[in-house]
């Protein structure tokens, strides 16, 4: 879908002071949001030092939850350390946001103690450095940072799920998707963004797995619009590896994606993250919770 500034509606709840428009797409100039880069790493570094290999996610999810969950939000950590988190007193149907907290288990207890050091990665001209060339986690802990991040710029919108145990089979998803606690949590969510594929091969929107399709053509028309008028231009694809979306999908009739968030050669000590790469993810899940009529009519199924 080809989009320009001249076609897409701006939504009264969004600032666009200090825009200004160039061959269709939106770049921002220095202000109100000066501080956005900044702290979202500030967030991923939080993250990354403290280690979650697969199977013992728990006090990092402890951690999100009580420095991140603290006001306004009704939080639960399960059996499974999955991380349950929902508006207090929320009304109608939210949207939902999805990452995994653990990652690949080649832990030891060298590799904690290096992780857990202040300067363990730095930012650096929009370049994210790390101290030491291990598995710093950046999948998927830069997709738990955007919605955290997101959390603090938007409060109260959506819904959060933070899974465990992604990277050895999808356990921890699939105890969330069967407690019986979790029923009403997925019940009437109109659409949902898992936050969790590479960008090696550019900006994805993952929308089959394994010939599942997990949502309508025009619900991914609307995202690669959107991004497109955000300057972060985005791309449908049925190529990857799984994700916790496609449990998901297969457990309930919820409209769901894999974004691309940054990371690149995961699971390894080269692993990198392209920083801009992921406030263009920030930037686009933004947009898209914004116009949250706009994406749930989009996401219905025909």
């Amino acid at each position: 879908m080809e989009t320009n500034s001249d076609t897409f509606e701006k939504s009264g709840d969004m600032s666009y002071e200090n825009v200004f428009v160039s061959s269709g797409t939106v770049r921002r100039t220095p202000g109100d949001d000066d501080t956005l880069p900044s702290r979202l790493f500030e967030i991923l570094k939080d993250l990354v030092r403290i280690a979650s290999p697969s199977g013992d996610e728990d006090t990092l999810a402890r951690h999100i939850a009580s420095t991140y969950f603290a006001d306004g939000w009704e939080v639960r950590v399960d059996e499974y350390a999955n991380l349950v988190a929902v508006p207090a007193g929320q009304v109608g149907d939210l949207p939902l946001l999805t990452a995994h907290m653990d990652t690949r288990p080649v832990w030891g207890d060298d590799i904690r103690a290096r992780l857990a050091e202040e300067d363990i990665i730095s930012l650096d001209g929009g370049t994210v450095t790390k101290k030491h060339p291990i598995q710093c986690g950046f999948d998927d802990k830069a997709g738990i940072a955007i919605i955290l991040a997101l959390k603090e710029r938007l409060g109260p919108r959506f819904k959060v799920l933070l899974t465990t145990r992604e990277e050895t089979g999808g356990a921890g998803v699939a105890y969330a998707l069967a407690d019986e606690q979790n029923r009403g949590f997925f019940a009437g969510v109109p659409f949902a963004f898992t936050i969790d594929r590479r960008s090696t091969s550019g900006s994805d929107i993952i929308h089959t797995y394994a010939g599942l399709k997990m949502c309508s053509d025009r619900y991914v028309e609307e995202i690669e619009a959107i991004s497109a008028f955000l300057g972060a231009p985005m791309a449908g694809s049925d190529r990857g590896t799984m994700a916790d979306c496609y449990q998901i999908a297969e457990a309930f009739p919820i409209p769901i994606v894999n974004l691309s968030c940054g990371f690149m050669h995961e699971h390894t000590p080269k692993e990198t993250l392209d920083f801009a790469s992921t406030l263009d993810t920030f930037q686009v899940v933004e947009r898209c919770l914004r116009e949250q009529t706009r994406l749930t009519e989009a996401a219905r199924w025909n």
